[in-house]
């Protein structure tokens, strides 16, 4: 019983740190928009994360706009997660899924307190390059025209 409290003790302090240059990717389980549950695999090579309304709306509109938005993401290995633990629960089941719901790509949900594994940068979007599994490089980007200038 001892043993089993120490690795549950040290396999919490591994999600405490938040992915960083070098980090190997774990394997992440979020849900989409419709609540089906979506596993990002090790081909994945970048994860673009919102953290608040503003930077949401620019990560969705860009994704949006592109040719074929419904399938952008997948055909260019990406996600987009937005993390809505600030959002109130209320406001999240009335206005903001049904929202989600009307766009064609998919967005996975942060929708858990507990859940701090990416950097984020007050009012920006991360974009985490994934090379081989591991974190290259992060980057804060807070408009459009950044967005535009850093994907494909």
């Amino acid at each position: 019983m001892k043993h089993l409290i120490i690795v549950l003790f040290l396999a919490s302090l591994a999600w405490a740190k938040p992915l960083d240059i070098n980090d190997s990717l774990p394997t992440i389980s979020l849900n989409d928009q419709f609540g089906n549950s979506h596993t990002i695999d090790k081909n994945i090579s970048k994860i673009i994360i919102s953290f608040d309304k503003k930077s949401s709306v620019l990560a969705n509109k860009f994704i949006s706009l592109k040719k074929d938005s419904a399938h952008y993401l997948s055909e260019n290995n990406m996600v987009f997660i937005a993390n809505i633990t600030a959002m109130p629960a209320l406001i999240t089941k009335l206005f903001a899924m049904p929202k989600m719901k009307k766009y064609k790509h998919t967005i996975l949900l942060i929708d858990d307190d507990d859940n701090d594994m990416f950097l984020t940068k007050k009012k920006h979007i991360s974009i985490y390059d994934i090379e081989n599994a591991k974190v290259k490089k992060i980057t804060y980007i807070k408009g459009l025209e950044e967005i535009y200038t850093s994907q494909p």
